[in-house]
């Protein structure tokens, strides 16, 4: 007897069958949906482990795989708006933090601490603009 579906196929099917299961949480979404935003939660949680670990690279490219492979996971794919926001935020207060115990440990010339200086005020000015982008983008929701 002929298997309509392959092993990688059965596979699959199992697995996104297992996600939304007859008793979906969101019972007018696609199967295809359930199973992409299940793994944009994998690719969510990710980020947050990276983010929590100060790695700031990978946290980004984590929601740039969600990005780029979950398209019908728009519940998945706003909270990456979120949660981008806020890798944008702690990577800029990393920055100023680096800098201000640079500052506050001394420097050998004016120019030195100028510069120090700037690189507090810009990110900053990025903390600020980003706080504001957050709350801006969960008011959307």
């Amino acid at each position: 007897m002929k298997h309509i579906f392959s092993l990688p196929g059965a596979a699959l099917l199992a697995v996104t069958l297992a996600s939304c299961g007859s008793e979906k949480a969101h019972p007018e979404w696609s199967d295809a949906r359930c199973a992409m935003e299940e793994r944009g939660q994998t690719w969510l949680a990710r980020s947050r482990q990276a983010l929590a670990e100060g790695r700031f690279d990978d946290a980004r490219q984590a929601i740039d795989s969600l990005r780029r492979t979950c398209d019908l996971a728009f519940d998945a794919r706003h909270e990456g708006i979120l949660l981008m926001d806020s890798i944008d935020i702690a990577h800029a207060t990393a920055i100023m933090q680096k800098a201000a115990d640079s500052l506050a440990a001394g420097v050998s010339t004016k120019a030195e601490a100028d510069s120090l200086q700037q690189v507090i005020d810009e990110n900053n000015q990025k903390c600020e603009f980003y706080t504001r982008k957050l709350r801006h983008d969960k008011e959307r929701k």
